[in-house]
């Protein structure tokens, strides 16, 4: 299983070294910016979640992630407008690095990057796909800042074997 895993983010802003991650613990604030920084009430407003779909999640039979489907933050659409499901199980997410007070975990304490995060994870139960997680991120930089040397990774800690081992390979 994946223990833990997250968004890395890095580069020069003004030559000086700039990152955002999110590992054991994160330096990302949930939804959207606006007008160049982060909205200070999305941690306490409901519409910035984890919005979950199935593959039978549609007009007929909605959830309320159906219903409320967040296409004004940028999460996925059909050419109808639907919101858009991919495989049996869909998940959609925006959240941005802009909150200094967020910024605590990597070495250094750098400041923000300014950028926005979207992120969108699907699975199939089909077999040809068993174990298999697809993770599309979308990055926006919308805080205003030139940026350099811009580099992208994904963490993880997968636990195969014991959590004290991982014998990953």
């Amino acid at each position: 299983p994946l223990y833990a895993g997250g968004l890395w983010l890095g580069g020069r802003v003004g030559g000086i070294l700039r990152v955002a991650v999110a590992e054991f613990s994160s330096e990302y604030w949930p939804g959207p910016m606006s007008g160049g920084t982060y909205l200070s009430n999305a941690d306490l407003n409901p519409v910035h979640r984890v919005y979950k779909l199935y593959a039978d999640s549609g007009e007929f039979n909605p959830n309320q992630d159906y219903d409320e489907w967040p296409d004004e933050f940028g999460a996925p659409t059909t050419p109808e407008g639907a919101p858009l499901i991919l495989g049996d199980q869909t998940l959609w997410a925006v959240f941005n690095d802009a909150n200094l007070d967020r910024h605590i975990v990597s070495s250094g304490l750098t400041l923000t990057l300014g950028i926005e995060a979207q992120v969108m994870m699907w699975a199939s139960d089909d077999p040809s796909q068993a174990n298999v997680i697809h993770v599309m991120h979308k990055l926006f930089n919308k805080g205003g800042n030139t940026i350099t040397d811009f580099h992208v990774g994904v963490w993880m800690d997968p636990d195969i074997g014991f959590a004290s081992d991982d014998l990953v390979g």
